[in-house]
């Protein structure tokens, strides 16, 4: 009955608790527990479109430091290493860039490096974007906690 009592933790931090046919769940940060008829269900939803079961790993992180105090910092360490993430792929955009550019000079395949210069810059901004909101949510945790 362990989700029990991540149910009350996330009720007491004043995660918001829905209800639909039935049952309440509360869910925070990509982790769901329900509550049905006293029965009590703990599920994972961020690596996909569907449910799963929490992984023994995260389990260990919510023993250790409870539920919502363990998904943030679990979320925490996933912002981090997209951080790292992005930060390498922007990098190798931009050498593919500058690859394709000199290649757009020397080459009669103009046509096929404006193309590729194109994409570069558009995966370019749309990274940069997506690195600025993860290391704003790692700042923010560093400042909450």
């Amino acid at each position: 009955m362990v989700e029990k009592i991540w149910f009350r933790d996330c009720v007491e931090s004043g995660v918001r608790v829905h209800q639909h046919m039935g049952e309440q769940f509360v869910i925070h940060k990509g982790f769901k527990v329900i509550e049905k008829g006293g029965k009590y269900t703990a599920l994972d939803v961020r690596k996909g479109d569907f449910y799963s079961p929490i992984s023994k790993g995260d389990v260990l992180v919510f023993d250790r430091h409870g539920f919502v105090k363990g998904v943030n910092l679990i979320s925490h360490t996933r912002n981090k290493r997209r951080v790292s993430l992005y930060t390498n792929l922007i990098d190798r955009l931009r050498q593919d860039l500058a690859t394709y550019q000199s290649s757009l000079m020397e080459s009669s395949l103009k046509a096929f490096y404006i193309k590729k210069v194109r994409n570069a810059e558009l995966k370019i901004d749309k990274s940069v974007t997506l690195l600025a909101l993860y290391k704003t949510k790692v700042t923010q945790y560093m400042l909450n906690n």
